[in-house]
């Protein structure tokens, strides 16, 4: 398989990894937040705001449709991509999931001065509260996140398990 999964709560750097591994690799990126801000022209927290979760959800799957069959493509989701619509067995049997599994705390630190940006953190008063909302963010999204087929909770991790999904490919190959 030749399309990757990077799964994981927000701000766990799913696209910034993406970006960096892609070069590295040599892989197309798609970040699904993005591809959904560009082909609306709206932001996620317009969409939020103005059609409501369902809708963005509805927006995810479409675009999971339309990569599902990408080679050489590492895919960084949004953070509750895999957890509707049956999408984290759809991500499995198209390609390989990485859960990109990073401590609360720092999870905390890195979003705190985005939460505006964010639609499902952005009523958070201080770091408490949102340290609160990540920690029951994560376990609802456990059951679908420990899907994955690797966790992994550093950049070079995420690098190792690809590089040994691309080596493993080009052997069978050869």
């Amino acid at each position: 398989m030749s399309i990757f999964y990077l799964i994981g709560l927000m701000g766990a750097g799913k696209s910034t990894v993406a970006h960096c591994i892609g070069q590295d690799f040599k892989l197309d990126v798609i970040d699904t937040d993005a591809w959904i801000e560009q082909d609306s022209q709206k932001t996620i927290a317009q969409i939020f705001n103005e059609q409501g979760e369902p809708y963005f959800r509805q927006y995810e799957l479409e675009c999971f449709e339309k990569t599902k069959n990408k080679k050489n493509t590492l895919i960084a989701t949004g953070g509750g991509m895999p957890c509707h619509l049956d999408l984290i067995n759809k991500m499995k049997a198209y390609g390989i999931v990485i859960w990109l599994d990073i401590p609360l705390g720092i999870l905390v630190e890195r979003l705190w001065h985005e939460k505006n940006k964010r639609p499902i953190i952005s009523y958070c008063k201080d770091k408490v509260d949102l340290e609160a909302k990540l920690n029951y963010s994560r376990i609802n999204r456990y059951p679908f996140y420990a899907q994955a087929h690797y966790k992994a909770t550093t950049i070079n991790e995420v690098k190792r398990i690809i590089f040994e999904k691309l080596i493993m490919k080009q052997t069978v190959l050869a």
